[in-house]
């Protein structure tokens, strides 16, 4: 009975619940980003963390209809490009600053989604939401303390800014091929691409790592690897049915209000600095995700 009433409480606003659920997601994906951050062996404990979310699919796996033979190209695609972005944030987060690395490879996304969805997306964004995409971002982009005139400089800028940049084209790459594949072939595909993604990004590892040594290097990071296995798995499965129910330019920008929790926690946790400028980023993020939504 509550299931049902919950299915027409989302079917009569689903614009809402897709809005409320991607909030929940971006505090997950701060959370587990901040995990990470903090682990003394980070490729390690992103072994354990896929690991543990890929383990927590197996049941599932049992529970929906197999995928039909061009569903596989689009979860290879996914993983293909999954599989880069997590090396890419791996290495962005070793060298350089949460507060700084992350709001770039956060702030790239939407901005690349939301000029595309003119042109791909069945449901592009409005001008005005639009505009509303572009003062999120400048606040993400101000959140990282960056001078834009350093940003194509590599002499200059922080290390990590490069491939935080390059990490951000590639969560835009598995925004768009994630959000449309939930919108055709729903739950099961949220369940497939994540059992097939975890294997082949724990095989990456140990091309890279002999195998005993990475295995002794997951348990000592197991703490780690189950928080942030539970947390980031269940996030992006959440992310996944956000973008099945809301409009896909929409979410992916809403998606990156984590910035804030990211700020808040690189700050209480991390102990990075919440400076005057942070604090103005932050309006500027809260601006713009509210004109996202109010010119919606």
């Amino acid at each position: 009975m509550r299931r049902a009433q919950m299915t027409g409480l989302i079917a009569n606003d689903p614009d809402t619940w897709a809005t409320l659920l991607i909030l929940i997601a971006a505090v997950a994906h701060a959370t587990y980003s901040a995990l990470l951050k903090s682990a003394s062996d980070k490729v390690a404990a992103a072994v354990g963390m896929n690991i543990v979310g890929g383990a927590a699919f197996v049941p599932a796996a049992f529970l929906v209809p197999p995928m039909p033979l061009h569903g596989w190209l689009w979860i290879a695609a996914s993983v293909a490009v999954h599989v880069t972005y997590q090396r890419l944030a791996l290495y962005s987060l070793s060298r350089g600053q949460l507060s700084t690395v992350y709001p770039i490879a956060r702030g790239t996304g939407p901005l690349v989604i939301g000029l595309l969805s003119f042109f791909l997306l069945p449901e592009p964004l409005t001008i005005w939401q639009f505009g509303g995409v572009l003062v999120l971002v400048t606040g993400i982009f101000a959140m990282s303390g960056l001078n834009p005139r350093h940003l194509f400089h590599a002499g200059k800028r922080e290390a990590g800014v490069g491939s935080a940049m390059l990490t951000g084209l590639t969560i835009a790459s598995y925004s768009l091929i994630d959000g449309l594949a939930v919108k055709e072939f729903g739950f099961s595909y949220i369940v497939w691409v994540n059992l097939v993604f975890a294997p082949f990004f724990v095989a990456s590892a140990l091309i890279q790592r002999p195998v005993k040594p990475l295995m002794q290097a997951v348990r000592s990071e197991w703490k780690i690897g189950l928080l942030t296995g539970i947390v980031s798995y269940g996030g992006y499965t959440i992310t996944l049915y956000a973008f099945q129910i809301g409009g896909l330019g929409e979410i992916a920008a809403l998606r990156e209000t984590s910035i804030l929790f990211a700020a808040l926690i690189g700050a209480l946790w991390l102990g990075e600095p919440m400076t005057r400028r942070k604090t103005a980023a932050t309006l500027l993020i809260v601006s713009g995700a509210l004109a996202i939504k109010m010119a919606g």
